[in-house]
């Protein structure tokens, strides 16, 4: 099984192979159950600051992922190597939850066209994905002392669930889908486009 070290590495590279530039990456790690967190942004190669636009990529990797990838297994945590072994058995696959999340802001004149802003992110998204993963859009919405309601920060969010073997991950086909759906976002009329 690959080691979190060697996930995350393939990661980026599998990134910068789809044309992504990553940056801000992070690796956190929870002190009392060693939980790790990978997280990092990316935004379409050559793109100029300040992004607006951009992916936000990230998993989790509980500790008893870190002994297995290491150890080979997690038996030996719970009973000697000579004695029988039930957990064989069950045939288990370590699979990654790879959270892909697409940050957008919208221009201020588009801030209240929720329906026109609805239905361009749709269409996007049915133009690039051809597959039934699509992500879920949430709206942060605010209401003014007025009592007019409009758009703060749109999110288009989703996970990919990759099995982790002793090889390399299929990464190819996500990253080259973030890399479309960011320059299909930033062609759309609502993008806000410098902060």
């Amino acid at each position: 099984m690959l080691t979190y070290e060697q996930i995350t590495s393939q990661i980026l590279d599998s990134m910068k192979d789809a044309e992504l530039n990553p940056y801000l990456i992070r690796h956190n790690l929870e002190l009392i159950t060693l939980m790790k967190e990978f997280e990092c942004l990316c935004v379409v190669k050559n793109k100029k600051s300040p992004y607006v636009t951009r992916a936000e990529i990230s998993f989790s990797w509980e500790s008893i992922m870190t002994a297995e990838s290491i150890y080979g297994g997690n038996c030996a945590l719970f009973h000697d190597e000579t004695e029988d072994c039930l957990h064989d058995d069950e045939n288990r696959e370590a699979v990654l939850e790879l959270e892909i999340k697409y940050n957008i802001e919208a221009k201020e004149g588009f801030k209240e066209e929720t329906n026109l802003i609805n239905s361009e992110l749709l269409t996007v998204i049915n133009t690039v994905m051809e597959h039934q993963n699509k992500p879920q859009i949430t709206w942060e919405v605010t209401l003014n002392s007025s009592g007019v309601h409009f758009i703060g920060a749109i999110k288009l969010q989703h996970y990919w669930n990759i099995e982790i073997k002793d090889e390399d991950l299929e990464l190819t086909e996500i990253f080259e889908e973030v890399h479309e759906m960011l320059i299909n976002i930033d062609k759309l009329p609502f993008v806000k486009d410098k902060l």
